[in-house]
């Protein structure tokens, strides 16, 4: 452990900030995957409800 060059806490400090990273836009990415399953499927719906501060709440 002393040979680790960086604390518990610095590295999950960076994971959050990974994750956050990844996180950005997904909602945007979803719906671009699920128009694009629509043009190629007729047949595909999906349904987004949004909560009242316009964030998505259910989605299927």
């Amino acid at each position: 452990m002393e040979n680790v060059p960086f604390t518990k806490r610095a590295l999950r400090n960076l994971c959050g900030k990974i994750s956050r990273e990844q996180a950005e836009n997904d909602a945007r990415k979803t719906m671009e995957v699920f128009q694009e399953l629509c043009s190629k499927d007729p047949q595909f719906t999906y349904c987004v409800q949004a909560n009242n501060e316009g964030r998505i709440s259910s989605l299927m």
